[in-house]
C-alpha cells in the first residue's frame, strides 16, 4: 500500500487550526501568565536562598547514583510492561542522566562527551515514541474536535503503533549499553574520574 504525500493533511490542519485556537483562550487569561511569572520568581530566589550541605563529590555522588539507579530500574519496567506510562517514567529519568552527564563532562571531556550524545539520543528516541502516544490518546478521545475520517483511522493507528515498536527497539539497545553497568558500578568509574579531574585541577 502506498500513501500520497498529502494523505493527512486535512489531519493535520485540523491539528494545527486546533492548536491556535487552544493557544489564543489561553493567551487571553492573564491570570495564568501572572501566575506563572509568580512561581518563576518564586523559583529564582529559592534557587538563591539553595545551600549545600557539602561540597565536592559527596555533595553529587547520591543524586547521580539515584538517577542512574532509577534509570536503570525504569528501563526493565518499560520492557516489562510494555506501557506508554512506563516508557515515559523511564524517559524522565534519561533525561535527568543527560543533564548531569552534561555538568560531569569536564572530568574526562572525550567519554563524558560520548555518553552525554547517547543519552540525548536515548531522550530523543523515547521522546518520539511520547509524542505518538501522547497524538494517539488525543485522536481516540477526541475525535470530535478533529478532522479524521475512518478510513484515515484504519491506515495511521497502525503506522503509529509500527513507528513506536522501532523506536523502543532502537531505543533498547540503547539502553542496554548506557546502563550496562550496575549503579555502584557506575558510580564508582565516575568517581574516580572526579578524583583524577580534581587532583590534576589543583596541580
Amino acid at each position: 500500500m502506498t500513501l500520497e504525500a498529502d494523505a493527512f493533511s486535512d489531519l493535520q490542519t485540523s491539528l494545527s487550526n486546533l492548536y491556535s485556537v487552544r493557544l489564543g483562550k489561553l493567551i487571553e487569561h492573564e491570570e495564568i501568565l501572572h501566575n506563572l511569572v509568580n512561581e518563576l520568581k518564586k523559583s529564582h530566589t529559592r534557587l538563591q536562598q539553595l545551600a549545600l550541605q557539602e561540597t565536592g563529590w559527596s555533595a553529587i555522588a547520591p543524586n547521580v547514583h539515584r538517577i542512574y539507579r532509577q534509570g536503570r530500574e525504569r528501563f526493565y519496567t518499560a520492557y516489562d510492561e510494555g506501557s506508554d506510562t512506563a516508557f515515559h517514567g523511564w524517559r524522565k529519568r534519561v533525561k535527568d542522566l543527560w543533564y548531569d552527564t552534561r555538568l560531569l563532562k569536564r572530568l574526562w571531556p572525550p567519554v563524558m562527551d560520548a555518553f552525554e550524545d547517547e543519552a540525548h539520543r536515548l531522550s530523543s528516541l523515547l521522546g518520539d515514541s511520547h509524542d505518538i502516544a501522547e497524538l494517539r490518546h488525543f485522536l481516540l478521545h477526541h475525535p470530535e474536535e478533529i478532522e479524521w475520517p475512518e478510513t484515515e483511522q484504519k491506515v495511521l493507528l497502525p503506522l503509529m503503533e509500527h513507528r513506536q515498536y522501532k523506536l523502543h527497539q532502537q531505543a533498547q539497545e540503547l539502553g542496554q549499553k548506557l546502563y550496562v553497568e550496575a549503579p555502584e558500578a557506575f558510580i564508582d568509574r565516575v568517581a574516580g574520574y572526579w578524583k583524577t579531574w580534581f587532583e590534576s585541577a589543583k596541580g
